[in-house]
């Protein structure tokens, strides 16, 4: 399979509780209201997290209060989130763009006992993800292993507190690993082969060159013309009319 490699961390910016500044002062960067706005800016249009950009910030002056779950609330899963920005635009072909929107997914997903009618301020502002619209629209996704979309959902919520953890992560991956089939790895050799050309000869493996479908994965070849944006795309029967179109004049 190929490696993606993702670059630009000049932008990045380390957080940490307890640090000496350049004046000899021990500081706490969480605890520094002018830092927490500043890295607002930190990252590329696309690229930013909830953390940055969350409406939340218009409730507050300084620092965030313990009402506020998203805005200034940076930590390892802010990278988690990006992470996941990564897979949707490998597995999706879309590049992330400004005018994406939260919702919630389908609610069997959706903790056991949540209302979500609820009028509770703090419910009303749970359980939405920038990645829901992977299983709100399932069949204009179909060619993505639902798993994985389920994923990309999860490490894409709004709230940083309800991403998964790291153990969970990696039960997930080891479990799904653990059901791979030859017909899976010869599906992942396609979708490398129309995604990035045709790859050195796998003894272990047959070429599937003319195949278009492989034990229920749908999957269809790279057009080369730049993929539209989430802002700009729709998901419902227009938007499929304009993909048709750019794939014939391609």
């Amino acid at each position: 399979m190929p490696v993606f490699k993702v670059g630009d961390f000049g932008l990045a910016e380390p957080l940490k509780e307890v640090r000496t500044n350049s004046h000899g002062i021990v500081v706490n960067d969480f605890q520094d209201a002018e830092n927490l706005w500043n890295c607002r800016r930190t990252g590329k249009e696309g690229w930013y997290t909830p953390e940055q950009f969350s409406e939340e910030w218009n409730n507050f002056d300084q620092l965030p209060t313990d009402r506020h779950h998203t805005a200034g609330r940076y930590g390892w899963k802010s990278n988690l989130y990006q992470l996941a920005q990564v897979m949707m635009c490998i597995a999706t072909g879309h590049r992330t763009r400004w005018g994406t929107y939260a919702e919630r997914p389908p609610a069997e997903y959706l903790p056991a006992g949540f209302n979500p009618a609820s009028k509770r301020r703090d419910d009303q502002y749970k359980y939405f993800s920038f990645g829901a619209f992977l299983l709100n629209n399932p069949d204009r996704w179909r060619f993505i292993d639902w798993t994985l979309r389920e994923w990309i959902m999860k490490c894409m919520y709004d709230q940083p507190r309800e991403r998964p953890g790291f153990d969970d992560i990696r039960t997930a991956i080891e479990e799904k690993k653990a059901t791979f089939t030859d017909e899976d790895r010869r599906a992942a050799r396609l979708w490398a082969d129309q995604a990035f050309g045709p790859l050195p000869e796998d003894p272990h493996l047959e070429t599937l060159s003319n195949l278009h479908t492989v034990s229920g994965l749908y999957l269809f070849p790279l057009c080369g013309s730049e993929p539209l944006s989430l802002m700009n795309r729709g998901h419902g029967k227009e938007a499929e009319e304009e993909e048709e179109k750019e794939m014939d004049e391609a």
